[in-house]
């Protein structure tokens, strides 16, 4: 059995045109998950950051939005132009009945949705389902003898 878990916050931008610059101003100080087209998005950055607190999801988006923030005029102008901006959080759903405080509860105080919403930034939450067991393979001595 396990509870609910907090995993982490991707920043994911869509645009129409390249989003090499934001990625480059942004350099070491954060882990791209994904840069270039995907399916029907002809231009999507999927990112992590290496800052705050892992455990906390505002800590985690107060670093981006720094970083977001302090981004050279040409890089902004690219912000603005995403089609889509979001702050993706992440939580494993747990197998387990919650008990009393077995609860996952997560709160982003009124000051960083006034960051993010200056942003033009959307948050939402993904809830993953548990992973199925793994399948171990027979073992050899186990199988049948002809």
């Amino acid at each position: 059995m396990t509870l609910p878990e907090f995993l982490n916050v991707d920043l994911e931008l869509e645009s129409n045109v390249s989003l090499e610059l934001i990625a480059q101003e942004f350099g070491e100080k954060v882990h791209i998950l994904h840069n270039g087209p995907l399916q029907d998005v002809a231009h999507l950055l999927a990112l992590e950051i290496y800052a705050g607190d892992d455990h906390d999801p505002e800590s985690i988006i107060e670093a981006f939005c720094d970083l977001i923030e302090a981004l050279p005029p040409k890089a902004k102008a690219v912000w603005r132009k995403c089609t889509m901006r979001r702050f993706d959080i992440g939580i494993a759903s747990g197998t387990g009945v919650a008990k009393r405080f077995g609860a996952l509860c997560l709160s982003l105080s009124p000051e960083t949705l006034k960051r993010v919403a200056a942003l033009s930034t959307e948050i939402v939450i993904t809830v993953y389902p548990p992973m199925a067991p793994e399948t171990k393979p027979a073992s050899k001595s186990k199988a049948k003898k002809k």
